[in-house]
């Protein structure tokens, strides 16, 4: 199962355009199951301070919002675990 996932991982590398990692390490790792191509570090989007969010921008937001009270949290990710 290992050598068969791996090797859908790197068919499915080859096929992309662009390859991008959040980072050297990841690289690093594509490198030693076998990927050569070029790849990219891009680092993760945004920052998340802990604790609550300012008072004045969740009120801005809600004023926009669709649904003022229902709580969002949006994460979108796209990973491959290769063990």
């Amino acid at each position: 199962m290992r050598e068969l996932s791996t090797k859908l991982f790197l068919n499915n590398l080859e096929a992309c355009d662009e390859v991008w990692a959040v980072s050297n390490g990841a690289i690093e790792n594509m490198r030693t199951l076998g990927y050569s191509g070029e790849a990219r570090v891009m680092n993760n989007g945004v920052d998340i301070s802990k604790g609550r969010a300012d008072e004045t921008a969740v009120a801005k937001l809600r004023q926009v919002s669709i649904f003022p009270t229902m709580f969002r949290y949006f994460f979108v990710c796209r990973a491959y675990d290769v063990v």
